[in-house]
């Protein structure tokens, strides 16, 4: 006999509970600032200099002025449609149309903030200062006085990332590039000279590679990583440093199976935001659609405008081993 079980609000309903579920654990929710209110095609925003710094008071105050850059966030349209046949509906008895569907949300609409990042990592564009989001020579202003800065390391700036082997680097190696490239972001100042990432003890590592992925794991996860060596990491983690690592197999920039990026996760402002016009949406041509009268097959609705951009490249840092 036929399974008539699924009916249109149970797939509406399936699906909004998975798509709910997925997005509330995206690390893009980490890494990005939102913007809910959204209103225009095109949303600018500002990046502020640092403060001014306490001085002794002697004689009248001294009013300095704040440095400022704008960049603007464009919203795009964005759609999908799924389409599912009656026939599967009434004939499927072993859960796996609601697999289908269960992978679809995950997949489709709850890692779309993630495929739109993504892409700002992949493409590596021009963030706020006028210089590619991980570059070499990163500065506030043309002030002459302001030093250059680079968050695109290698070898060079951290020794340890210089290991026997670029694209399988062993756990060891792993921990003390980690320690090193942490270190080295921690070093970052804004344009009046005043770290940035002090206080930062929240990262997340990211990663495209099996091999990378798994050193880096056992590096942060590890209390010895031999039988004669200490974990490099140990006393980072007595601070209360936490490491997230994720995989994440669409990667496609330069180098991307031997290179390693560490993002903050915990200040005020993020390596990168997000937008929203109009949020995601979804609806469906269900079984009294006259779509579903010729066809036979209800079909979900998915639709958003929406937009991502970078935001603080002090909040990211790109190490390539060698």
């Amino acid at each position: 006999m036929a399974n008539t079980g699924y009916d249109d609000r149970n797939i509406i309903g399936l699906f909004q509970a998975l798509y709910e579920d997925r997005v509330d654990q995206s690390w893009a929710g980490k890494l990005s600032l939102y913007n809910g209110d959204s209103d225009r095609a095109e949303e600018e925003y500002g990046i502020f200099g640092g403060f001014p710094q306490m001085r002794e008071w002697v004689g009248a105050r001294q009013l300095q002025t704040i440095g400022k850059k704008t960049f603007a966030i464009r919203n795009r349209p964005f759609e999908s449609s799924l389409p599912v046949r009656e026939v599967d509906l009434d004939r499927d008895k072993t859960g796996l149309l609601e697999a289908y569907i269960g992978d679809y949300a995950e997949q489709v609409p709850a890692g779309h903030w993630e495929d739109l990042l993504i892409e700002l990592i992949n493409n590596n564009g021009v963030c706020y200062d006028g210089q590619n989001f991980f570059d070499t020579d990163h500065k506030f202003s043309a002030s002459s006085s302001e030093s250059q800065q680079t968050n695109e390391v290698t070898a060079t700036q951290c020794p340890a990332l210089n290991v026997a082997t670029a694209t399988s680097p062993t756990a060891e190696e792993a921990a003390r590039a980690l320690l090193q490239l942490v270190g080295y972001q921690q070093g970052f100042t804004n344009d009046r000279s005043r770290a940035v990432n002090g206080n930062a003890k929240d990262f997340l590592v990211m990663v495209k590679s099996v091999e990378l992925h798994s050193a880096i794991l056992e590096a942060v996860s590890s209390q010895n990583l031999s039988n004669t060596v200490s974990n490099p990491l140990t006393g980072l983690r007595m601070d209360n440093v936490k490491f997230e690592v994720i995989r994440v197999p669409s990667l496609s920039f330069a180098n991307d199976t031997s290179r390693v990026m560490v993002f903050r996760k915990d200040g005020r402002l993020k390596p990168f935001l997000r937008q929203d016009e109009k949020a995601m949406e979804y609806d469906m041509l269900d079984r009294n659609s006259d779509h579903f009268k010729l066809n036979k097959e209800l079909v979900m609705l998915l639709d958003a405008r929406r937009g991502a951009g970078y935001g603080i490249w002090q909040h990211a840092i790109r190490g390539t081993f060698s």
